[in-house]
């Protein structure tokens, strides 16, 4: 299988002379999930004749992500080709290595980049954000419960509509008195 693998990698950077990122797999023996990045390596001709690899886990990428997370309630996270989570911000090991959610994975398949509402893999509805990488057609994206977006939304509209009744029963009792 590895072989395979690489040998497909190794295939496709010598055809198309461009990076090759590789989807997220776990290798016979390993402990965890790794990927690979492969990159041309030219002669003085502008020639390929190597291919340089470079190999990360994902807990290294899930490292990167829990680094600069903004908030504990907004999720990050990586996907590969594949649709399969490489890296995630919270629970990674509860997550990592399985497929998105089939609407997202539908989502990510039509568009390079969208905003979305949607029901996270661990159950929340949730808003988020996504761009696909145009080499490596990964998907970083972010997430954030739907609760706390919403909830600042609902007290402005229950603001208003208190403010709203508060000012037509000021100018319904006014016209009653001016009409006397």
């Amino acid at each position: 299988m590895a072989r395979a693998y690489f040998e497909r990698h190794a295939a496709r950077l010598f055809a198309t002379g461009a990076p090759v990122i590789g989807n997220l797999v776990r290798a016979e023996g390993s402990k965890e999930p790794s990927l690979a990045v492969r990159v041309p390596v030219r002669n003085g001709h502008g020639e390929i004749v190597q291919a340089l690899t470079a190999s990360t886990t994902s807990e290294r990428i899930a490292r990167l992500l829990r680094d600069r997370t903004v908030s504990d309630e907004w999720v990050r996270g990586i996907i590969d080709n594949n649709g399969v989570l490489v890296a995630r911000s919270r629970d990674p090991e509860r997550f990592v290595g399985q497929k998105g959610t089939a609407s997202y994975l539908e989502l990510v398949q039509r568009s390079s980049r969208a905003f979305y509402r949607d029901v996270s893999l661990d159950g929340r509805a949730v808003y988020g954000a996504f761009s696909r990488g145009p080499i490596s057609g990964w998907a970083a994206f972010v997430a954030v419960p739907a609760s706390v977006l919403d909830s600042a939304f609902e007290g402005s509209i229950t603001t208003l509509v208190l403010l709203s009744l508060a000012l037509l029963g000021v100018g319904t009792g006014g016209a009653f008195l001016a009409s006397r």
